[in-house]
């Protein structure tokens, strides 16, 4: 049975992103800490989720970690996090990670239990307020450990690394998750490798989403000397497993793979700042994505104008089907971002990043995160405000919108699951079929043509749909499904008059067995 469709439809947005639109990305703003100090190091970390994001100032007194919100179409402060209990060379903003309303931030030259053993502190949102919730450190904290140098977080557990460790070999290294329970936050479980080794540095980069983690070993020389490797951790039944470990399908000797890694669902990524294949140290980042219980490289990532030194793969980070890669060292130490965009399974690169007053010395591109329509840079040797103070840039995707017309026959593509919320679609002419749940800015369906909306499929019109009529033809719409948005039918009427100056009206309901009480 069709459904027919009400005068007054409901209006469901959506936020999913499918597909590359034609863009830019713009730089909103430069920001900088409100109480900037020479040499603090602000942009040493970033991350933005949502409306939020943070940023890490480790020089300076204990150091801070800065919130700024989205308002409008800027940034701004909002708080500045500091430890209860920080003093002086505690590196408090190594390291920073959010995840929704609470952010994890490191201190690892914090010394309470050990010189330099680190600390992390957990600040959860309240209102517009942040507030100091937990202070964590391992079990049996080791003095130059530095617990914190690298954090993340994700949901109810949080991953650190600490690649000094030697409770089996020099160097070795390990990383702790640590889980919030009803109780607070707590050590779940150390993770070592499987294949544990001396100066292996394991712990040496992490990252957490859902079920994965991933920590990397980027002097791991079981291939080749310092070829470097990433090891993937799966949580089943309250328990983390080694599922894999990653190594470059063409690793040479010292690319340091792993020196930066970040997962986000079945795709992990993996810089290697020193690889070579380019020039000396140009650099590549690695994607691998997860087929079962196995992971497979995907892709190997360049920049498009690989430079000797630059450090491409420094710092990455990736969400959904989006890449950003820092090269802190390209251009004289200017420094650059790249992001690449994935279309199925080809990684393509859709935009090199520099800052509006980038000069040489800034190292942008020291930090890099990737949220939907924003990403977030890290220059921490910007001198803009004072020497190496610091800065983070902002940068906003700009979509372009796309028209999608159907003449019997779908130009430029079938817009049914692609179409974003700035996009047309016109029926020109013939019967067209939306049979994926989309969104668009607004539709319209020409005299003689038609529309089907599948069973169990959601069009959403912002600016609505518009039926349109001529003398001799109308338009119309099939509704297996729902269409969201306001809908409109265009009668046609005819001159007033009789005989040749005027004729009848072409009067019919757009949907085959509606009556015009509906109307």
């Amino acid at each position: 049975m069709k459904q027919r469709f009400l005068c007054t439809l409901a209006l469901i947005l959506s936020t999913t992103f499918f597909t590359l639109q034609a863009q830019d990305w713009n730089e909103i703003i430069s920001a900088t800490a409100s109480d900037a100090n020479p040499f603090g190091s602000y942009g040493a970390g970033v991350d933005i989720d949502g409306d939020y994001a943070i940023v890490g100032k480790p020089n300076g007194e204990a150091g801070a970690a800065y919130i700024l919100v989205r308002s409008g179409n800027t940034w701004i402060e909002q708080a500045k996090l500091t430890a209860l209990d920080g003093v002086a060379g505690d590196q408090f903003g190594s390291s920073v990670a959010i995840d929704g309303d609470q952010v994890v931030i490191g201190a690892p030259g914090e010394s309470t239990l050990g010189v330099a053993s680190g600390a992390a502190y957990v600040f959860v949102r309240v209102g517009n307020n942040w507030v100091q919730e937990s202070k964590l450190k391992t079990n049996s904290p080791r003095q130059f450990h530095q617990f914190g140098r690298n954090v993340a977080i994700d949901g109810n557990y949080a991953i650190f690394g600490i690649y000094s460790s030697d409770d089996t070999f020099a160097n070795s290294g390990s990383a702790y998750i640590f889980e919030r329970g009803l109780n607070g936050w707590t050590q779940q479980i150390k993770l070592t490798a499987s294949d544990v080794g001396a100066q292996d540095f394991f712990g040496f980069s992490v990252s957490i989403n859902g079920n994965y983690a991933v920590v990397s070993a980027p002097y791991n020389a079981d291939l080749i000397t310092n070829a470097g490797a990433a090891y993937i951790f799966y949580l089943s039944n309250n328990s983390w497993t080694e599922q894999a470990k990653l190594t470059a399908t063409d690793a040479h000797e010292n690319d340091l793979l792993g020196f930066s890694v970040a997962i986000d669902g079945d795709y992990a990524i993996l810089g290697a700042k020193n690889d070579d294949d380019a020039v000396t140290n140009s650099g590549s980042a690695y994607i691998f994505e997860r087929s079962g219980t196995n992971w497979i490289e995907q892709a190997e990532l360049k920049a498009s104008d690989p430079a000797s030194g630059s450090e491409f793969g420094f710092v990455v980070a990736i969400e959904s089907n989006r890449a950003i890669i820092g090269a802190r060292l390209a251009s004289g130490s200017t420094g650059a971002a790249y992001i690449f965009q994935r279309t199925v399974s080809t990684w393509t690169e859709q935009v090199k990043l520099i800052g509006s007053d980038s000069v040489g010395g800034d190292s942008f591109g020291s930090s890099v995160s990737i949220d939907n329509n924003y990403a977030l840079v890290g220059a921490l040797n910007n001198d803009a405000i004072a020497t190496n103070a610091g800065a983070a840039y902002f940068f906003e995707k700009e979509i372009l919108a796309t028209t999608y017309t159907f003449n019997n026959g779908w130009l430029p593509s079938d817009p049914s699951g692609v179409a974003i919320a700035v996009d047309d679609i016109v029926i020109a002419s013939g019967d067209a079929v939306i049979d994926t749940n989309t969104t668009c800015n607004s539709v319209t369906v020409n005299p003689g043509a038609g529309l089907t909306v599948n069973s169990g499929v959601t069009l959403t019109a912002t600016v609505g749909l518009v039926l349109e009529s001529s003398a001799t033809s109308y338009s119309s719409l099939i509704l297996d499904g729902t269409v969201a948005g306001n809908l409109s039918y265009e009668r046609h009427v005819n001159i007033n008059g009789s005989g040749s100056t005027g004729s009848n009206d072409l009067v019919s309901a757009p949907l085959t067995g509606q009556d015009f009480a509906s109307f």
